[in-house]
């Protein structure tokens, strides 16, 4: 089988802190012209002769994987029941032209019903597009099963619905959001925030970000637009 991928190199990690479980290496969201995307997943022990052979941005034909069920109970950055998976076989090519008719971009936004229904058991991660509101300091947390400690900052977010939630920002996620600057803007940006995990915890919804998470200032999409739209319609 042969497919086009545009590269995104992350590990997936289950946990916060660098001693977190790291079972694969995933290539994450494999798009295809029609916009249709995959989890792609590179077997760890594969990791070393694939990962050098990509890089996040670019596109790439893949030929000769495996199609499976997928093989990870939790943090899946598309919801299918398959994978698409490396193994030996695999091959990799650099694509340089005929490269716009790929999207840009591939986002799955939950609305504010569909976050509060997701928790642990829900296999994938979620992507939600937001405005941005009050932040608070960045302080430390002590990780369970004595794992040390991370530094954590909790940011507060306004959907398009003008419902309102609270996600938990861990290091090394607080350097790739930068709040100082987006304060000096002087206005309150659209944010598109991909690959969020959330749980249940003691009756309220915990949103993390993950090894895997992304933000996405201002980003050209015409979701954003609509955010934009309703901006002065919401109360923060």
């Amino acid at each position: 089988m042969a497919g086009a991928y545009k590269g995104r190199e992350k590990y997936i990690q289950d946990g916060w802190g660098d001693n977190a479980s790291r079972s694969l290496m995933s290539l994450l969201r494999s798009l295809f012209v029609e916009g249709f995307a995959m989890h792609g997943v590179i077997p760890s022990d594969l990791a070393d002769d694939f990962m050098p052979q990509i890089k996040e941005g670019h596109f790439y034909k893949i030929r000769i994987f495996e199609v499976v069920p997928r093989l990870r109970k939790t943090h899946l950055v598309v919801p299918l029941e398959t994978e698409l998976f490396f193994n030996v076989s695999t091959q990799i090519n650099e694509v340089r032209e005929g490269v716009s008719k790929f999207p840009d971009y591939y986002f799955k936004f939950a609305s504010y019903d569909q976050v509060m229904i997701r928790n642990e058991k829900c296999y994938c991660l979620t992507d939600v597009i937001v405005v941005l509101g009050q932040t608070t300091d960045v302080k430390p947390i002590v990780l369970n099963n004595n794992k040390g400690s991370v530094d954590k900052r909790d940011i507060f977010l306004t959907l398009i619905s003008g419902k309102k939630i609270r996600i938990t920002v861990c290091d090394p996620k607080i350097l790739e959001l930068d709040i100082t600057g987006i304060i000096r803007m002087g206005y309150k940006p659209v944010l598109a925030i991909d690959g969020l995990y959330i749980k249940d915890n003691s009756g309220n919804k915990q949103i993390n970000t993950c090894s895997t998470t992304k933000f996405y200032l201002d980003i050209d999409i015409h979701e954003a637009c609509d955010v934009r739209k309703r901006i002065s319609k919401i109360s923060f």
